[in-house]
């Protein structure tokens, strides 16, 4: 089962970990099996040093909830070097062929 940007397992391993105020967290690679990134290559947790993130699940079979507050978002052209999206979609979790939901996912890449 493929799941694209970011997997749980990523957040239940960060939560297994107690993190201080402006503590290091160890870099994370996520691909393969394991994920990756909209263009099928890997994920570095090192993309999101340095900026702000709106982390988001996005149900595929439902993603037009979310559209209202991405559109909002996008309309307040934030700095991209500042600001960034990161999205979690399960590609496992819907009846729509990996194909379709990757060229959507490119849209928003």
């Amino acid at each position: 089962m493929k799941i694209k940007m970011i997997t749980a397992s990523l957040f239940v391993s960060m939560m297994l970990h107690a993190v201080n105020v402006g503590e290091v967290l160890p870099l994370v690679v996520l691909d393969k099996d394991n994920g990756g990134d909209s263009k099928d290559n890997a994920w570095h947790s090192k993309n999101l040093q340095g900026k702000v993130h709106i982390l988001l699940y996005m149900d595929p079979d439902k993603r037009e909830e979310s559209m209202p507050f991405l559109d909002t978002l996008n309309a307040e052209k934030y700095d991209k070097k500042k600001y960034s999206t990161v999205a979690i979609v399960n590609l496992a979790a819907t009846w729509m062929p990996d194909a379709i939901l990757e060229s959507l996912l490119e849209t928003f890449a």
